[in-house]
C-alpha cells in the first residue's frame, strides 16, 4: 500500500538487494524459505521481470515444479510485455523443461502450448509442436495428434522439414489407430508428395488402404467396391499385389455379371 513514489522507490531496492544477497549466500544450497522471500517480493512487486525469472530459478533448483513453472509462465508474459527477447525465449523454454521434469502430462501439454501460441515463430515451434503431437498420441488422443502432425507435414515453413518424415509417418498411425482407411489413402498419397524418400513406402500404404475398403462396400454395393479398386496405385506394385487387385475385380464383376471386366481381370490376372 505503498503511497509514496520515492519511499516505494527506496523500499523496493533495499527490499531486492536482501532478497538477491541471501540468494547469493544460498546458491548453492537454497531452501524453501528464499523461495518464499522470492514470491513475497514479487507479489509486491509484480512487475520486476529479473526477479520473477530468478525466483524461478530457485524453484527449479528446489524442484518446486509447481511454483517453479508458474513463475516462469509469469516472467515469459512479462518479458514479452518489455520486449525482452532472451528471457523471453529463456522463460518459455525453462517452463518446459521444469514440467517435463515434473512428469506431470498436464503441466508438459500446457507448457508446450504456451509457447506455441505466445511464441509462434520461435526457434522451437516445430520441435516442441512434434513434442506435443507425440504426447497426444501416447494419450490416445488421436484426432488431436493427426491434426499437428498433418499440420507439420504440410507445412511450408522450411524449419519444419526436420520433423516432417516423423510426423508423416505417425500421423498414418493415428489414422491406422481410428481404422480410418479412407482417409489413410488420401493422406499416405498426400505425404508421399511431400516426403519423396518416403514415396514407394506411403504408396504401399495407400494399396492395402484401398483393399480394406472393397469388403465393406462390397457388401451394399459391389459396383462402389469395384470402383474403388479402380483407385488401387499399380505403379510400383508387387506381383503380390497386383494378384490380389485382379483377384478381387474379377470376384466383384462376377457379382455384377458383367462379363467384359470378367475378361479383362481374367486377363490382366494372367499377364
Amino acid at each position: 500500500g505503498c503511497k509514496d513514489e520515492q519511499a516505494c522507490t527506496e523500499i523496493q531496492s533495499r527490499y531486492k538487494k536482501f532478497v538477491t544477497s541471501w540468494n547469493q549466500l544460498k546458491k548453492s544450497n537454497p531452501d524453501k524459505n528464499l523461495l518464499q522471500a522470492y514470491k513475497d517480493y514479487i507479489e509486491v512487486f509484480n512487475n520486476d521481470l529479473e526477479m520473477t525469472h530468478w525466483g524461478a530459478l530457485v524453484a527449479r533448483d528446489l524442484k518446486d515444479y509447481k511454483n517453479g513453472v508458474q513463475l516462469f509462465r509469469k516472467a515469459s508474459v512479462l518479458a514479452k510485455s518489455q520486449n525482452n527477447a532472451k528471457l523471453f525465449e529463456g522463460s518459455l523454454l525453462g517452463e518446459i523443461e521444469l514440467a517435463e521434469k515434473s512428469k506431470n502430462k498436464s503441466l508438459i501439454e500446457s507448457a508446450y502450448t504456451n509457447y506455441i501460441s505466445q511464441n509462434p515463430s520461435g526457434n522451437k515451434v516445430w520441435e516442441i509442436r512434434f513434442a506435443r503431437a507425440v504426447l497426444w498420441a501416447d494419450q490416445k488422443k488421436s484426432q488431436e495428434a493427426f491434426s499437428e502432425f498433418h499440420g507439420i507435414v504440410t507445412s511450408s515453413d522450411s524449419k519444419s522439414n526436420a520433423y516432417k518424415e516423423k510426423s508423416a509417418d505417425l500421423a498414418l498411425d493415428q489414422l491406422a489407430a481410428q481404422k480410418d482407411h479412407s482417409a489413410l489413402q488420401v493422406r499416405s498419397l498426400e505425404y508421399a508428395q511431400h516426403v519423396p524418400k518416403r514415396r514407394s513406402a506411403y504408396t504401399e500404404v495407400a494399396r492395402k488402404a484401398v483393399l480394406n475398403q472393397v469388403p465393406v462396400l462390397a457388401k451394399s454395393s459391389p459396383a462402389k467396391a469395384l470402383k474403388k479398386l479402380k483407385e488401387f496405385p499399380t505403379a510400383g506394385a508387387t506381383k503380390a499385389d497386383l494378384i490380389k487387385l485382379y483377384k478381387n475385380e474379377i470376384v466383384l464383376a462376377q457379382d455384377l455379371q458383367d462379363i467384359d471386366q470378367i475378361e479383362k481381370a481374367a486377363k490382366d490376372l494372367y499377364s
